[in-house]
């Protein structure tokens, strides 16, 4: 196991084809949910002048704003996105829940987050999901890929460590 000394969710972008009933009352837009990213002609970049006024390992983040403004809306967005990274990548596989996890088609938004200083990326696309680190494709998964444990078991080397600092866990 990696040890993280750096864990922070920086952004989620909504691309104009998001269903509408995701987007709620959010624009076709970039959130930054703090200042460790940026946007430089349209791509997604780690902000190199960021400095964390907190001890290493600390990290206080907040979203505000008036009733109504999408708050909600903006972390279902989030909780979608890893729902349906989670959807495919552990499709078939026998879990401890009592529930199985059911993919949501019609998003398109990205979620960036960034593990010590690595900018990883997960991309909904309706029924494809993608994963990558530094700009560099890790995992492109599919709704209807027909031999989606094969293509995972080749990737082992590419996702290396990624299951053990996978951020929400």
């Amino acid at each position: 196991r990696l040890f993280v000394k750096e864990c922070c969710v920086a952004a989620i972008k909504i691309d104009d084809r998001c269903d509408e009933v995701y987007c709620k009352n959010l624009d076709h837009a970039t959130y930054f949910l703090n200042n460790r990213c940026k946007e430089i002609n349209g791509q997604i970049r780690i902000n190199d002048n960021y400095q964390n006024i907190y001890p290493e390992n600390i990290s206080i983040s907040a979203v505000v704003g008036m009733n109504g403004s999408g708050k909600s809306a903006l972390f279902e967005i989030m909780y979608r996105i890893v729902n349906n990274f989670s959807c495919l990548l552990e499709r078939d596989l026998k879990r401890n829940a009592s529930e199985s996890l059911c993919f949501v088609e019609g998003l398109w938004a990205d979620l960036y987050y960034v593990i010590n200083g690595d900018l990883y990326c997960i991309s909904c696309r309706n029924k494809n999901v993608k994963l990558s680190r530094n700009g560099v494709d890790l995992l492109d998964l599919f709704v209807n890929y027909p031999k989606e444990k094969d293509y995972i078991r080749l990737n082992q080397q590419k996702l290396a460590g990624f299951n053990q600092n996978w951020f929400y866990s």
